[in-house]
């Protein structure tokens, strides 16, 4: 949806809550009489609570983004630093070399020991 820092996520908040509880989820009232899903009456409790306005100012409608769109620099870079940079103080290392270098040691072993791996150690020689 295009949110990737807290100031995009404060600006689109009612945006967001909209599509979330209008387009993407809904409580609903059954009726036996409409075997269709989509045909079932929405329950007033959620038509309260989807129209609730966060108080951030005008806000354009959120859309889904299409789970093909490549991540720009941005994202890949600023938000992957926020996982090393936290190991990297989380190990005392202020060094970004030592750092990215000890982060993908640990990141293998890691991932050679879980029991849930995703196979990373697959891809390294």
């Amino acid at each position: 949806m295009g949110i990737i820092t807290v100031p995009d996520y404060l600006e689109q908040q009612t945006a967001l809550w909209a599509y979330l509880t209008q387009k993407w989820l809904r409580l609903t009232i059954p009726r036996e009489s409409k075997p269709d899903k989509k045909l079932w009456p929405t329950h007033p409790l959620w038509e309260t609570l989807s129209g609730i306005v966060w108080d951030c100012g005008y806000q354009p409608p959120a859309t889904r983004l299409r789970s093909s769109r490549v991540p720009s620099d941005y994202a890949l870079f600023v938000n992957g630093m926020g996982a090393i940079t936290s190991f990297m103080a989380r190990e005392g290392i202020s060094n970004p070399k030592d750092g990215f270098e000890q982060y993908f040691r640990n990141a293998q072993q890691f991932h050679s020991e879980d029991p849930n791996g995703v196979g990373f150690n697959q891809y390294i020689d």
